[in-house]
């Protein structure tokens, strides 16, 4: 659904620039270019119905906001001195309500992609961006191939002459430049973030280009939008030791800018002497009217004229109608008809109304602060920068059709909007007091999704229960969930797996496995391969499972088989004894464990305590085994993680010498390195991985009673430094920490 929501929005881009070069090149009109987007309004408003019923609009003050903002226009229009005109805009610029909706329709619609498609959807802008600036700067040096953009600025001895514009497709060199912002905005976030290699040459190259472009539209808000968008990046690149690349940066900028004065094809660096002359007369109170290219002429009138309409303002895109009986401003200068404010918050003001113009300022606010925020926390200012820049510009510029779509939603863009749907947990929860691996992970991995998503989006499904209702409720959950975590053992993977194929919910699936059996069950059962493949996901716990389903082409990620604590554990004293912890079969290797200890315990007293679920077919067996022996003791089965570490912690060494066929990393290893107590196992599977031979305890190249009874021994003969290698395990503990497992799921899941 993500990739059809990424898709979309690039059409919606796709019509912005290619509607507005058709209509720059005059073979459209722009009441048909503006059409289009009442088509895409429409259609808009369909994908948003979808979006919401399927949960990709979670509740969001912005949301909020946007709807105030849009019921204020309805009323602005329905008030209005002219609604025709509130409706479908005046005749020069086309932006009535139904333009102003599409904005905010494509902006809810770009909010609810997820970082990665959002980071795709600015490379494809920047894509556009660049071809339209490369168009326009191309119309600076009056290339033959580009429209020749001539402005008519009066006579000088008789003759007519003409300043050469670079309009791009916006149709101003103002819009033109204001497009530019926004790309350059992107550009030099993407350069910022990139590591140095060719794509960060590609982005510095844009910044040149953008760069360029700016300089040719010589639009003086612009470079104020610029120093903005600098200002906070040095701010950032200082706080996040990244001060080299804002050094590059500049030097790139002051390149472009000499390159362009050098090649007099910008006058902006006239214009910025004559705004600083400007600005000091203003401060010294000489302010005459055509400053600011007549814009102090255009703000004096229209804030007298202002509380006239300050309720709900003269209609959209109304600004003529507020200077009657005229139907627009004109002033003693020869200025033509004037129906734009030439500055954004002055035109919602004149056209909508004060409340409109609070609410839109509180949206644009809280969307700058919480991007500036979430950037500083992510290292990042790819969705800000842009925003903040054309905010500022937009002091002395005004809104157009050709550029407003890309700004509102770069606006999209900064709302942390992504779909908040259901997640559906499947697995073995087992009973209250009969915990294995399989149960303990399944419930570990349901309380992190519970504490990462809330508590409500979480949804679970116990394998164990295998009724006729039990299946309707899998069915329904899974098709109404936007993801599925599945945690089945070798007995539920291919029922569970072939239902999964069946509702079409594959692609959103993480497999969490438990164990390291899934290799040679997929060798012999080779149909399972499929779906592995079609996964969103398989989690596996070792590098050398990864690796061995990398043969399948099975792209597997790593988590930790980890525990979780309340608090710190208190952990007790080391004492003489040895433990097993885990459960009492013959496969897990209790038997070998109690015939070392024997052995072992001849010349000295060695101990042994026994704990974990005893097998039902194993019970008798092992009763009579243990039966009289007062060195070995079986002593129940252990709850609560915190517990366990106290308990296992007055231990010497816990003694594993498994040959379980589908042991991973046994969670009893994790639990005994937490309580810093090392472990004596079988060089089985992936236990070389997990366990550092005499660093975090002993791996017994000789699993037989023989050779856990030489391993015993060593311990007790002092051959290895009991003490230290208690501290690598406390400090390899944290490896298994719910810390780590939950930034992997956090990335793999995009939560």
């Amino acid at each position: 659904m993500m990739k059809w929501i990424f898709r979309w929005v690039v059409l919606n881009i796709v019509y912005v620039f290619v509607g507005s070069f058709i209509f720059s090149m005059e073979w459209i009109k722009d009441i048909n270019f503006a059409a289009g987007y009442y088509v895409l309004l429409l259609l808009n408003l369909v994908l948003l119905v979808i979006l919401w019923r399927k949960h990709y609009l979670k509740k969001n003050v912005v949301y909020i906001l946007m709807g105030i903002y849009v019921a204020l226009s309805i009323l602005a229009t329905v008030l209005a001195v002219n609604v025709e005109r509130s409706i479908f805009g005046d005749k020069d610029w086309r932006e009535g309500l139904l333009v102003l909706m599409y904005y905010f329709s494509l902006m809810a619609i770009g909010s609810t992609l997820d970082k990665k498609y959002k980071k795709k959807t600015i490379i494809v802008l920047l894509v556009f961006g660049a071809i339209e600036c490369t168009y326009g700067v191309c119309q600076a040096f009056r290339a033959p191939f580009v429209k020749d953009m001539q402005h008519y600025v009066g006579r000088v001895n008789g003759r007519k002459v003409y300043e050469t514009w670079s309009t791009g497709f916006a149709g101003n060199p103002n819009f033109f430049s204001t497009l530019v912002l926004i790309c350059i905005g992107y550009a030099i976030s993407l350069f910022v973030d990139e590591k140095p290699g060719k794509k960060s040459a590609i982005y510095l190259a844009l910044v040149m280009l953008f760069m360029c472009g700016i300089m040719v539209g010589n639009t003086m808000s612009c470079v104020v939008g610029l120093v903005a968008m600098m200002t906070l990046l040095l701010i950032f690149t200082i706080k996040h030791k990244k001060l080299g690349k804002f050094v590059s940066l500049i030097c790139v900028m002051v390149a472009a800018v000499f390159m362009m004065i050098i090649l007099g094809k910008t006058t902006l660096v006239q214009d910025v002497g004559v705004t600083f002359s400007q600005a000091s007369k203003i401060a010294q109170g000489d302010v005459k009217e055509n400053f600011g290219t007549n814009r102090v002429y255009i703000w004096k009138n229209a804030l007298e004229v202002a509380p006239n309409h300050l309720w709900h303002g003269t209609g959209i895109d109304g600004f003529c109608d507020a200077f009657l009986p005229d139907d627009c401003l004109r002033n003693k200068i020869g200025i033509k008809r004037i129906n734009k404010a030439h500055n954004e918050y002055l035109q919602i003001l004149i056209t909508e109304g004060i409340f409109a113009l609070i609410v839109y300022l509180v949206m644009c606010g809280i969307i700058v602060c919480c991007g500036v925020k979430d950037g500083f926390k992510n290292k990042t200012l790819l969705f800000v920068l842009p925003v903040i820049g054309y905010l500022v510009q937009a002091f002395f510029n005004i809104s157009v059709i050709t550029v407003a779509p890309l700004f509102f939603l770069a606006m999209g863009l900064c709302v942390d909007a992504e779909r908040k749907g259901k997640i559906l947990v499947v697995g073995n929860f087992g009973e209250d007091n009969k915990l294995d691996g399989q149960t303990a992970k399944t419930r570990a991995i349901t309380k992190t999704l519970k504490k990462m998503c809330g508590e409500k989006r979480v949804r679970t499904i116990n394998t164990k229960n295998t009724g006729f209702l039990e299946k309707i409720k899998f069915g329904i959950f899974v098709i109404s969930s936007e993801k599925v975590v599945i945690l089945p053992a070798r007995k539920a993977l291919g029922p569970v797996t072939s239902a999964l194929g069946k509702l079409g919910a594959l692609r959103k699936t993480y497999y969490v496995v438990v164990g390291g059996w899934l290799y040679d069950f997929a060798k012999d059962n080779t149909k399972l391969v499929k779906p592995l493949k079609k996964m969103k996901c398989v989690l596996v716990e070792t590098d050398a499972l990864k690796d061995d389903l990398s043969k399948f082409g099975v792209d597997a990620k790593i988590i930790p088989n980890y525990r979780i604590y309340n608090g710190k554990p208190k952990l007790k004293k080391k004492g003489k004894k040895y433990v097993y912890y885990s459960r009492v079969i013959k496969e897990k290797g209790v038997l070998v464990a109690i015939d070392a200890v024997r052995k072992a315990g001849k010349a000295k007293k060695v101990y042994l305590d026994i704990y974990g679920p005893i097998g039902d077919d194993f019970k008798k067996e092992f009763e009579e085994k243990i039966k009289g022996d007062k060195y070995v003791q079986y002593c129940g089965i252990l709850n609560g993680n915190n517990k366990i570490l106290g308990e296992l912690s007055q231990y010497k060494c816990l003694l594993l010498p498994t040959t379980f066929n589908t042991e991973g990393v046994p969670g009893a290893v994790v639990e005994a390195m937490a309580a810093g107590v090392p472990t004596i196992v079988a060089d089985w599977r992936y236990s070389a991985e997990i366990i550092s031979d005499k660093k975090t305890g002993i791996v017994l190249k000789n699993n037989t009673v023989d050779g856990l009874a030489r391993a015993i021994k060593m311990v007790e003969n002092g051959k290895v430094d009991l003490s230290e290698m208690s501290k690598n395990c406390i400090r390899e503990s944290e490896k298994y920490s719910e810390v780590e497992a939950r930034k992997i799921l956090k990335e793999v899941m995009n939560e």
